[in-house]
């Protein structure tokens, strides 16, 4: 944790917030009008780099049924992890 950034010391650009908000209003109109698979973001990642005004996809795999976090039967579960002091 001593070497994550927070938003306050590593600063945030004002209007990503806005950029993002506008994103995610399109994507529930698009899956509220019933909008084609390929033109929602299902499995899909949308990256933005405000700096360069750049926007990249990253596709997701799909869930591991043997995943220890995420699987059908977790293993991995808030009860088997140590607390954190």
């Amino acid at each position: 944790p001593d070497t994550v950034t927070n938003c306050s010391d590593g600063g945030v650009l004002g209007t990503v917030p806005g950029v993002m908000g506008t994103l995610q209003a399109t994507e529930a109109l698009k899956v509220a009008m019933a909008a084609p698979g390929d033109l929602i973001l299902s499995s899909r990642m949308l990256l933005y780099d405000a700096s360069t005004a750049k926007f990249r996809t990253v596709k997701l795999r799909s869930r591991d049924p043997s995943c220890a976090a995420c699987g059908a039967s977790p293993t991995l579960t808030p009860q088997t992890l140590a607390p954190v002091p």
